[in-house]
Formats: structure tokens, C-alpha cells, sequence
């Protein structure tokens, strides 16, 4: 489905991140843990989606995302990949369709093995709001984050949620 249709039709949910308990709670996995609070969310009130994380590392996770859509009959336009957005203020969230990685390297791994840039996308803010001098994404993005942070991003997952079920954007 196209983004100027007005609704979602998703059906596989896929948070990415690095496997492995040195990753956890880093902003780089901030998609697997707002993805795992859409999953609770699914349980309660399910909406027929289906959930992945693929293994190994993000930047390479193009390979296993691609392999579970061709053993599926799912196409690229229902799939949903929640993951870090570097050059958004922490806790600011975007849905979108389409477009380029924005230097993200497991997008851009996902979108040559996928061949096509047509997938929903949840794009989580991690940049600090206040930044006298803009780091690189490389100089935080494996940082762990606050407790005020977690809140903030499980604020972002509850927000997700009631927007992707009214089908907004």
C-alpha cells in the first residue's frame, strides 16, 4: 500500500537492533524495544500482526528480514521497521514510507537485499535536544540510555501504537 493512501496494511513488525546483552538499552536498539512494546500492546488487542528481530547485527540485517519476506507471502508494503533516527530530537517519532536510508546502515541493508525502499518505517528520535556541538551518530548511538530516556521511549511505543491503529500518518 502506498503512504498516500491513508491507511497502514501492516503485517510484520520488525525491530531492529544488535543481538546481545552489551547492545541492550543502547539507542541503537531502541526499535527492538519499542517493537517489543507494540508486541505486548498486539496480545492485548491483537491486530493481526506478526513480529521479528532478525539476528546478528543491524547493520547487516537486510539479509534475514529479506529471507523472512521471501519465505512468506508478505510483500516489502506491509512490513514495518522500527529503528533509530540520529538526526531527530530524542522521543520525536515519524512514520513514513519509502524514502532513503538517511545514512542509516541497517536501512540501507534492508533496502539492497530487499531491492526496493517501499516498507513503512517508525523512526525514533535519539539525538540529545541540546547539543552545543552536533556529535556523529557513531559517538552516542551505542551509548546506554536513562531510565528518563526508557520512559520516553516506551511514551513513543504507546504513541505508535494509537497511531498505526487509526491508520493516521
Amino acid at each position: 500500500m502506498k503512504a498516500n493512501q491513508g491507511k497502514y496494511d501492516i503485517k510484520l513488525v520488525v525491530g531492529l537492533g544488535n543481538d546481545g546483552t552489551r547492545y541492550a538499552k543502547t539507542y541503537h536498539n531502541v526499535g527492538r524495544f519499542v517493537a517489543k512494546i507494540l508486541e505486548e500492546k498486539n496480545t492485548e488487542s491483537p491486530q493481526g500482526w506478526s513480529f521479528f528481530n532478525p539476528p546478528g547485527f543491524m547493520n547487516t540485517s537486510g539479509v534475514a528480514i529479506s529471507q523472512k519476506l521471501r519465505q512468506s507471502p508478505l510483500k516489502p508494503e506491509s512490513l514495518l521497521v522500527i529503528h533509530d533516527d540520529s538526526d531527530q530530537i530524542r522521543g520525536n517519532f515519524k512514520i513514513v514510507f519509502g524514502g532513503n536510508s538517511g545514512g542509516h546502515n541497517g536501512i540501507e541493508s534492508l533496502i539492497e537485499h530487499l531491492g526496493t525502499k517501499d516498507f513503512w518505517r517508525l523512526k525514533i528520535g535519539i539525538r540529545e535536544p541540546v547539543e552545543v556541538t552536533r556529535k556523529k551518530a557513531e559517538e552516542f548511538v551505542l551509548a546506554k540510555w536513562s531510565v528518563a530516556d526508557e520512559e520516553l521511549f516506551r511514551m513513543v511505543g504507546e504513541q505508535a501504537w494509537i497511531l498505526l491503529n487509526r491508520g493516521s500518518r
